[in-house]
């Protein structure tokens, strides 16, 4: 019978095996972290210019605007805003009775 090496599940040498495996990753630590953040940047870029290159669907757009121009008001709320008055106007501001201004001295 030939000896097969086998993996052994003790802790002393499972953290051998992982000191092993992390030493290359350690030494290449700052290029590993380049290459990730380049990459990152890269697909971004790539992202946002096919975002950028999509053309729009004119009719989408076209169905979008008459719906959003279609709305109606209340009626109630026009006649209060015609109602409002131009801030150059000099009239003075008329308060309800009872009442004081408390920015005026």
């Amino acid at each position: 019978m030939a000896n097969k090496s086998s993996i052994k599940l003790d802790p002393k040498s499972l953290v051998r095996s992982i000191k092993k495996i992390a030493a290359p990753i350690k030494t290449h630590l700052v290029l590993i972290m380049f290459l990730l953040l380049m990459s990152t940047l890269i697909y971004a870029v790539f992202t946002v210019s096919t975002i950028i290159q999509i053309s729009d669907d004119g009719e989408y757009r076209l169905s979008a605007e008459a719906k959003s121009l279609g709305t109606s008001f209340d009626e109630a709320t026009i006649k209060k805003v015609d109602e409002l008055r131009e801030s150059s106007d000099g009239s003075a501001i008329e308060l309800p009775g009872g009442r004081r201004n408390p920015f005026v001295d």
